[in-house]
């Protein structure tokens, strides 16, 4: 490692792939580390209810800083979402996850939550960190695959209804 940032960016994506498969049905793939796409991990979660892929996108950030709250990761997080990219559109959930050095502590937020009650997504604009254990860990997950649960029902049936075996465009 070259760098205290690039140490701490090191073990924060180590973190983020521990906390993220304490659930074995979440598959993790390594991004673009923040590149163009903005996001740092695409993961996909396995469920039998819900078949398919099922991403979600997560941007990591860490911090050498001491937070022992939620709110002082709020407080910490606020500087760095003015950084995001403003022009990116994301069509999937998308969390954020940020660790505290001291105590390996992760901290979630939603950067695009999945609606609790249709096929919609919602740019979070401030973020709202929590304490991201197992319990968070399962709601989080929980969340996405009942929005695909919801998004597939108004997909599939469409896309169905098509008469011949190949979508037609409109002229």
């Amino acid at each position: 490692m070259s760098s205290k940032a690039d140490m701490i960016g090191y073990r924060s994506e180590l973190l983020a792939k521990v906390v993220l498969t304490r659930r074995l049905n979440i598959d993790v793939f390594p991004l673009d580390q923040g590149g163009e796409m903005g996001i740092d991990l695409l993961c996909s979660i396995r469920d039998e209810k819900v078949p398919g892929f099922l991403p979600f996108g997560v941007l990591i950030w860490g911090t050498s800083d001491e937070l022992d709250t939620p709110e002082d990761a709020r407080e910490h997080a606020r500087s760095k979402r003015k950084k995001l990219h403003k022009r990116i559109r994301y069509f999937m959930p998308v969390i954020v996850l940020l660790f505290s050095m001291h105590k390996d502590e992760a901290y979630f937020s939603w950067l695009v939550e999945p609606c609790e009650d249709s096929g919609q997504l919602l740019d979070v604009a401030e973020l709202d960190f929590k304490v991201f254990d197992v319990k968070q860990l399962d709601h989080m997950t929980r969340r996405v695959r009942d929005w695909y649960k919801r998004l597939a029902a108004t997909v599939t049936p469409t896309a169905a209804t098509v008469g011949s075996s190949r979508c037609q465009d409109a002229e």
